[in-house]
């Protein structure tokens, strides 16, 4: 159980890689139980069930990602997560709603120290933008100085694995649909009138039972019909 849902670690993997061959980065944090202390012993935070897991975050969700140099390390210093929620509903106690909040985990400076420390804040906000919550997560009784998430790459080009197979299945589709349109227009041909009063012998109907008549001379009835002489090209390729 490596994400509070019943996952094992090599499903989890499994769903990140998935998620890799779609978007080119995907998110991972490690949460901890709301209701942690995070001072407790690992042996009574096994116990209880407070023990930490892993959440896995799409690449449109995650809104922003900064960075900044500590102690001449790069280090992730500001993330912004959309995420769905689950509250309670004020008007009915039977009943839930979900609704749209953002996570924002980032680097602080330390107040109550004299040089420069960073400490690691989660704070969360509602679709307003009000702040909801803010909470400084300890271990042993000591500050976070770095932001528990991580970003796996698909690879170096950041471009999604998917995406080549993406293109070559519009190019069949773009092929397809134009040679199915050059059957279908090489299929039914149109019939044609010239030299008719445009204003009293316009055909309204066609069929086996209609027949176009007109009174001018120069009227002329007929069908145009393409040959489709490069359908067959359009089909072997």
């Amino acid at each position: 159980n490596c994400d509070s849902t019943g996952k094992s670690l090599t499903q989890f993997e499994k769903d990140t890689s998935r998620e890799l061959m779609i978007a080119d980065f995907v998110g991972v944090k490690v949460n901890m139980p709301e209701k942690s202390e995070f001072t407790i012993s690992k042996l009574d935070a096994e116990r209880n069930g407070e023990v930490p897991y892993l959440a896995m975050y799409q690449a449109e969700n995650i809104i922003k990602i900064y960075t900044t140099v500590v102690n001449n390390l790069e280090l992730i210093s500001l993330v912004v997560i959309k995420e769905k929620a689950t509250v309670q509903s004020e008007s009915d106690e039977f009943s839930q709603k979900e609704v749209e909040q953002y996570r924002v985990l980032s680097l602080k400076i330390h107040e109550d120290k004299s040089a420069t420390e960073y400490i690691y804040s989660e704070r969360i906000f509602d679709d307003k933008g009000d702040e909801v919550s803010e909470i400084f997560p300890k271990i042993q009784g000591k500050y976070f100085n770095t932001i528990p998430f991580k970003i796996a790459y698909a690879n170096d080009t950041f471009k999604a694995p998917i995406e080549d197979l993406v293109a070559t299945n519009l190019n069949y589709y773009v092929m397809n649909a134009s040679y199915t349109h050059g059957v279908f227009m090489a299929g039914f041909p149109t019939l044609y009138a010239t030299g008719i009063d445009t204003e009293k012998e316009v055909p309204k109907a066609i069929g086996p039972n209609t027949i176009w008549v007109s009174e001018s001379g120069d009227a002329e009835f007929g069908i145009l019909e393409s040959t489709a002489g490069g359908a067959d090209k359009g089909e072997r390729y």
